[in-house]
């Protein structure tokens, strides 16, 4: 009887450590995984996107949404000196809105560009979706700030969308790394403290 109980608990260990979890990309420090769908109560944090066909998620606990004195709501999305993904939405009081690639005005938070890529595919690389003093107009949609939730505690959930291209600079120099690249799928729903929310109370803005 011990030999079969003792074979048996081999059997469910070996089974257990078959079980691999997410691998994660070292260069990067994103998860080749898609991140879990919300839940019904609406209250999980996400953040993923994919750069020219390839999926990416960064992890919520390297996240940070700090508001600027301007009136603009930012996420940084990534660790120190990883893969790292910028968006900036001016104004976000009138959220839900829809945010351009850039502003031909260089006094704009978005002037160069409302969504940047850092660190990307090595660290000291940065690229953005618009640069001061590029002619033509910059695409209409880049990011989408598709609903706000606004709790009783002041705290606010946002959810939001982005696609977009971020343009090869020669401040970069002329490594092959240096290039166009296309954020595509990008999908986030993130908490702001109510301690950092202050912008985000307007009558104008959903409920």
């Amino acid at each position: 009887m011990k030999t079969i109980l003792a074979i048996l608990c081999i059997t469910l260990f070996a089974g257990c450590q078959d079980s691999t979890p997410g691998q994660v990309n070292a260069e990067s420090g994103a998860s080749g995984n898609s991140a879990p769908m919300p839940s019904a109560d609406n209250t999980d944090a996400y953040f993923r996107f994919a750069i020219d066909g390839k999926a990416m998620q960064i992890a919520i606990d390297d996240i940070s949404t700090p508001l600027r004195y301007d009136g603009s709501f930012q996420v940084f999305a990534g660790a120190d000196r990883q893969m790292s993904v910028v968006l900036t939405v001016p104004n976000v009081a009138q959220c839900p809105c829809v945010v351009p690639a850039g502003s031909t005005d260089t006094s704009s938070p978005i002037s160069q560009g409302s969504v940047s890529l850092q660190h990307f595919p090595k660290p000291g690389n940065g690229l953005n979706n618009r640069y001061s003093g590029l002619g033509g107009t910059p695409p209409a949609r880049a990011v989408e700030i598709t609903k706000i939730d606004r709790h009783a505690d002041r705290s606010v959930w946002v959810t939001g969308l982005f696609s977009t291209t971020v343009l090869k600079t020669q401040s970069n120099g002329d490594g092959p790394e240096n290039r166009d690249y296309v954020i595509s799928d990008g999908q986030f729903r993130l908490h702001v403290a109510a301690s950092n929310s202050a912008a985000f109370e307007s009558d104008t803005g959903a409920k």
